[in-house]
């Protein structure tokens, strides 16, 4: 997440003017009032990942939206929320909590979230499309 790098192949995700791709599952992204600034701990996916993922995945095949991200930042951590103890910390929550929240230090995290603040819905099979037909010129 802190790399931004494909959650497939692990590859940096190049500088593309129209965004970095994320895949989200449809009920993340439907907010009220939309487009709201989405917490999500999926990394983004490169283009040629994402046409296999929703091809070989179960879940992304049918219910997932294709988003151009411009701006995120790294935002919070999810796991078990801790608070001190007789005998040492004590677990008292499992939830999100912001970096910058003082009870960040409480936290035995599981998962690093990244807060998508800028983004537009894009039409993935038409991306695919361009993306083979400029493979085939080269």
């Amino acid at each position: 997440m802190q790399r931004v790098l494909c959650q497939v192949c692990s590859d940096t995700m190049k500088d593309d003017p129209e965004g970095v791709l994320w895949l989200m599952g449809t009920d993340e992204y439907e907010q009220d009032p939309w487009p709201a600034p989405i917490d999500t701990p999926h990394p983004p996916i490169c283009l040629p990942c994402a046409e296999l993922s929703i091809r070989a995945c179960p879940f992304p095949r049918t219910q997932y939206t294709a988003l151009r991200v411009t701006r995120y930042h790294l935002s919070a951590v999810y796991g078990a929320l801790h608070q001190p103890g007789l005998l040492g910390p004590e677990p008292i929550d499992v939830c999100s909590v912001a970096l910058d929240d003082p009870r960040a230090r409480w936290m035995q995290a599981s998962q690093l979230l990244t807060r998508l603040t800028e983004y537009r819905v894009v039409d993935l099979d038409a991306e695919i499309g361009a993306y083979r037909k400029e493979r085939r010129r080269r």
